[in-house]
């Protein structure tokens, strides 16, 4: 802050632009969001004023970034292409990688499992080029996050084992985790159940020894979905029960994408009758954060794919169609028993 008033006062404003995009990075990692796209913001407009493509680039790419975690889709596609477009123009092809890398992200958010793969096969033969391990294996997690939406299991197993294996070569702790996340469902989605867990273990492990506590519940999720599926109803209840002490801590506010979170909660427990109004409360919260990203997204279209093409979204929009009428019915029957009888003459 006190730099940034310095150069405010020299009249500085590629320093401002500078010190604001600092600023940008610090405080989202604090948790504030709606903060750092607004230091960016002023970052852009400086950048534009100084005639600083190159930083006027990497603010678009920032913003990008901070629209995905506010879930507005539109937005990130919109500023992540404006920064490919003018990386391309000034040849800055590492930078160049990074928009692709982005781009890819922004079109799996989406649903948009084509467009994802586009975008992380030309990332990930751009990162070969330039001899760039790092992107090169946040490239393969693209391609085995789009190849798992388009039913294409098996390859997306192979591309995560090789986006895990130079995750590890170069120490990248964070892109392992990553990179394990996607292997992981890979192989839930081929029912190699035993070797899931395995990952799903391994994945939680190494986020907690970094101190993350939220991807390591993403992790937990996996391993109650697995539990599940191999009939391990207990193992499951108690998995579930670790994340909802967790929700009820902290609450879901600091979570990326707790969708997935809620929709495990209300899979594994949809059994247990004596907990029917907690179960239904897991997937009426999960059905409004979804309803609420979805409601940001202008088009029609895009905002279908949203619901229908993602797996956890058109689960839990699947799971809330059933339920809905028993809801409303419960909630007529409840309406005409509080209803005071009319009185006779």
């Amino acid at each position: 802050q006190q730099a940034l008033a310095i150069y405010r006062a020299e009249g500085d404003h590629l320093g401002e632009a500078r010190c604001l995009n600092m600023l940008g990075f610090i405080t989202v990692t604090s948790g504030d969001k709606a903060g750092a796209q607004a230091h960016f913001e002023q970052a852009l407009s400086l950048y534009y004023l100084v005639g600083d493509r190159q930083g006027e680039a990497t603010i678009l790419n920032n913003l990008g970034n901070i629209a995905l975690l506010l879930h507005d889709y539109e937005a990130a596609q919109s500023h992540h292409e404006q920064s490919l477009a003018i990386r391309r123009e000034i040849d800055d092809r590492p930078a160049e990688t990074k928009s692709l890398v982005n781009m890819g992200r922004v079109a799996l958010a989406l649903g948009s499992y084509a467009r994802a793969r586009d975008y992380s096969e030309q990332a990930v033969a751009l990162a070969r080029e330039l001899g760039s391990r790092n992107l090169e294996g946040v490239g393969l997690v693209g391609l085995s996050a789009s190849a798992h939406g388009l039913g294409n299991d098996q390859a997306a197993r192979e591309y995560a084992a090789q986006a895990v294996a130079i995750a590890q070569e170069i120490g990248a702790r964070q892109d392992e985790g990553y990179a394990l996340g996607h292997l992981a469902r890979a192989l839930l989605g081929l029912d190699e159940l035993s070797e899931a867990s395995d990952v799903y273990e391994r994945g939680r492990v190494l986020y907690d020894s970094l101190g993350q506590p939220t991807s390591a519940l993403e992790f937990e999720a996996g391993l109650a979905r697995v539990a599940l599926r191999q009939g391990e109803t207990t193992q499951a209840l108690a998995r579930v029960q670790t994340i909802l002490t967790w929700l009820g801590e902290h609450g879901d506010d600091g979570l990326d994408d707790p969708l997935e979170l809620y929709l495990t909660c209300y899979e594994v427990q949809a059994g247990e009758a004596t907990r029917r109004d907690d179960v239904r409360s897991h997937l009426h919260r999960a059905h409004t954060i979804l309803q609420a990203q979805a409601a940001r997204i202008q088009s029609e279209p895009l905002r279908d794919q949203f619901l229908h093409a993602v797996d956890s979204h058109r689960a839990i929009m699947a799971a809330w169609e059933q339920v809905a009428p028993d809801i409303s019915k419960e909630a007529s029957n409840v309406s005409d028993e509080a209803r005071p009888c009319a009185s006779e003459g």
